[in-house]
Parts: C-alpha cells; sequence; structure tokens
C-alpha cells in the first residue's frame, strides 16, 4: 500500500479522464473504508461533503452467504447524508479489514464531464461471534462487489460521485 491519504485532498479536472477517475476511485475507497488513512472521522465526513453530490444516491443488493443457513438477501437505498453516517460502519465491524477496488471499464460523456465506471471491489477481514457455547469466534469474511458507478464534475470543477448501484456477496466461513 501507498503512503497514507490525506482526507483534505480535492480531486479537480478541467474535464474527466481515465487517470483522474481512477485516482477519485481509489481515495473515495481509501475513505469509505479506512485503507491506509491517518484521518479524523471529521476530516472524512468533509472530504464526503465535497466529493459526493448534493443528489447523490446509493443503491445496494448484498447476498449474505452463512455456512448451516440459507442464504439471506438485503437491499438498501442511501442518500448522501445517510452514506456518509453509514461510513465506516462495515468496516469499524471487522478485524484485519482490508478492501481493493478494480476498475473494469469507463465510459465517458461527449463533453468528458460524466462517465459511468464499472468497478469490482474485494474485501476480507474478520468478525466476531457467537459461537453458540458462550464463547466469541473470530469468523473470517470476504466480500465480492461489482458496481456502476456515475462520476461527474460539479460547476466548480470538483469530481464528484453522483450514483451507485452495487452488488455484493458476503461469504462467511467455518
Amino acid at each position: 500500500m501507498g503512503a497514507p491519504i490525506q482526507a483534505q485532498a480535492q480531486h479537480r479536472a478541467d474535464t474527466l479522464n481515465e487517470d483522474n477517475i481512477t485516482e477519485f476511485l481509489q481515495d473515495i475507497s481509501d475513505q469509505t473504508s479506512g485503507n491506509g488513512l491517518e484521518s479524523s472521522p471529521d476530516s472524512i465526513k468533509t472530504f464526503l461533503q465535497r466529493h459526493l453530490h448534493k443528489n447523490a444516491r446509493f443503491k445496494s443488493k448484498m447476498e449474505y452467504n452463512i455456512p448451516g443457513q440459507p442464504t439471506q438477501q438485503k437491499s438498501m437505498s442511501l442518500d448522501k447524508q445517510q452514506f456518509i453516517n453509514n461510513t465506516g460502519a462495515g468496516s469499524n465491524a471487522l478485524d484485519g479489514y482490508e478492501s481493493e477496488v478494480e476498475i473494469v471499464d469507463i465510459r465517458l460523456s461527449g463533453d468528458k464531464t460524466k462517465a459511468t465506471v464499472k468497478t469490482n471491489g474485494f474485501e476480507s477481514g474478520y468478525i466476531e461471534v457467537d459461537d453458540g457455547n458462550g464463547y466469541m469466534a473470530e469468523v473470517p469474511m470476504n466480500g465480492i462487489s461489482s458496481c456502476t458507478q456515475i462520476i461527474m464534475l460539479n460547476d466548480n470543477h470538483v469530481i464528484q460521485l453522483y450514483h451507485a448501484n452495487c452488488e455484493t456477496t458476503i461469504n462467511f466461513e467455518n
């Protein structure tokens, strides 16, 4: 991993391109997962306030595979403030949390002020669960996400995330 990211970083551009989109999405991922950050929760929230569009929407379908239980599914839809308020909730519940984002496809608008981006995400960690005998056990978990996101420039040339639609499968191991 590289040097710690500072939450005060600001992504600005006159037009979008693969390089600034890649850098922006990596920074958003690091900010929301806690990967390699030495930033306070307040500075992360400030970063997200700046880089999430005022009308941002986040949709997610999640599938949980727990050994010995039927698959569980959950869907959620969040606006900008709900997303900011929930940032870090999942990664903070896990020990040894790691995540990675891979950009699969970038499609730029003709004027290069908007882009549709497809990404795959990978995460892993350990979650403490009651083992049924009164003891807490660390259970390995891994997740795979497929997302379609819309990135855009606002009137001040700040790169912002406008929309994200993700499908995630989370597997828990014995």
